[in-house]
């Protein structure tokens, strides 16, 4: 089927829609693309800008992979909301830096969720705040897109204020009773990929190689630090990274990660 093969832009404009493409830098350097998907053109008023932040090991294409009237960022557009739609770091369509080449050396697979959450969420959340001249904008997560934006409201809570609403869709921040069988494997590999500092090149990143392709927009992209991060998560519930050790003691203070503080959330 011709959809499969089609990226974000083409898929969009074959089922009748426009899009945008925009380009974001975050602060550690990433540059991150987000797809921008405009109200339909008989709509009488803009509802205002809704983002769409997509799940572990996807991209952006998954919130119109199904269709005009069954995909939900279609349906919203429909609905007259001006559509946002960011793609993490390390993933297809964020692979580039302004200082560390994906292709060579392990530097630009050094992140995690928590990096997602800590600089890609709020440059994306700023950019279109500033581009659509709003204050705040609502926010739907899937999977990994709300456990992002959990820790970037803990972590810097004036992000709180930013978000009108937010909708998680299979939220996923603790895993104390996840049965999926890649989590599983993830937990018990922890040990040894923690050791992340030692860790060449070629075992940095998830590609289609590490993970089969199941569909033609199925698996996007990760990092293998990201990998071990929900292996953490399972065994450690929703604390900060766990470095091991000797590294947790310096950055803090204790043997073991802390939790995330979510009081302000």
């Amino acid at each position: 089927m011709i959809r499969k093969d089609l990226t974000f832009l083409d898929l969009a404009k074959y089922d009748g829609y426009t899009a945008e493409e925009h380009y974001v830098t975050t602060e550690d350097g990433y540059i991150l693309r987000m797809f921008r998907i405009p109200p339909k053109d008989n709509c009488r008023e803009n509802k205002g800008p809704i983002m769409f932040m997509h799940g572990l090991y996807l991209s952006g294409d998954d919130c119109i992979v199904p269709g005009p009237g069954q995909a939900h960022c279609y349906i919203y557009a429909d609905s007259c909301y001006d559509v946002w739609v960011p793609n993490v770091r390390g993933n297809v369509y964020s692979r580039n830096h302004t200082k560390y080449n994906p292709d060579i050396g392990s530097q630009f697979w050094d992140f995690s969720v928590d990096e997602i959450g800590l600089y890609d969420v709020p440059a994306v959340i700023d950019y279109v705040l500033t581009t659509t001249n709003n204050a705040q904008l609502t926010y739907i997560g899937h999977s990994q897109g709300v456990t992002v934006l959990l820790i970037l409201c803990a972590k810097r809570p004036e992000y709180n204020a930013k978000i009108k609403v937010g909708f998680g869709l299979s939220v996923t921040a603790w895993l104390n009773h996840a049965r999926f069988i890649v989590i599983q494997l993830q937990s018990l590999l922890v040990p040894l990929l923690t050791r992340s500092d030692t860790l060449s090149y070629n075992e940095y990143q998830i590609t289609s190689e590490v993970l089969p392709v199941v569909v033609g927009h199925v698996p996007s992209g990760t990092s293998l630090k990201n990998f071990n991060r929900w292996g953490q998560i399972k065994n450690n519930g929703f604390a900060e990274y766990d470095y091991g050790e000797v590294k947790n003691l310096i950055l803090y203070g204790k043997p073991k990660p802390p939790l995330y503080d979510l009081s302000q959330v």
